[in-house]
């Protein structure tokens, strides 16, 4: 995996590569970027893309709430998915509500739920699945899950 992450590097590609297995088939992620570009999120999230981009907008200004281990769980999950499944499958996916009742929520739910915005930036926009999928979504969830599943 190593080779990858360095011969991604050297092609100066960016990538998702699965880091470990955690639990219920969750699977961590950890971010490359190029040699030239500065590291973490924040450099994605602050690109042009991010910046025209609702879902990246949104999820970078959101402060993540949750109440127990069984809606951070389901939250993790949801993220998980965001960075595995396509579009068209996360469409389909539905997740618990606030109850635990299974399959009530589909993905946006789960954000507007636990993902709360600033004012300013309070809306996924009109093309989630779409946007969902961008790079610079992709790695503000990585932070997301990475914060998130540091208390496990």
């Amino acid at each position: 995996m190593l080779s990858l992450l360095h011969k991604a590097i050297r092609l100066g590609q960016r990538t998702m590569l699965p880091l470990l297995v955690i639990g219920v088939g969750l699977t961590a992620y950890v971010c490359s970027v190029t040699r030239d570009a500065p590291h973490g999120t924040a450099a994605v999230a602050g690109s042009k893309d991010a910046m025209q981009n609702p879902v990246a907008r949104y999820l970078e200004h959101a402060e993540l709430q949750y109440e127990g281990e069984r809606q951070r769980m389901n939250l993790i999950a949801a993220l998980n998915d965001a960075l595995q499944l396509s579009a068209a499958d996360l469409q389909a996916k539905r997740y618990e509500n606030y109850q635990g009742k299974k399959g009530q929520w589909d993905l946006p739910t789960v954000l507007y739920r636990h993902c709360v915005p600033s004012t300013e930036y309070s809306s996924l926009g009109n093309n989630f699945y779409r946007d969902v999928k961008s790079p610079a979504v992709q790695a503000i969830i990585v932070t997301l899950l990475t914060r998130l599943t540091a208390k496990i």
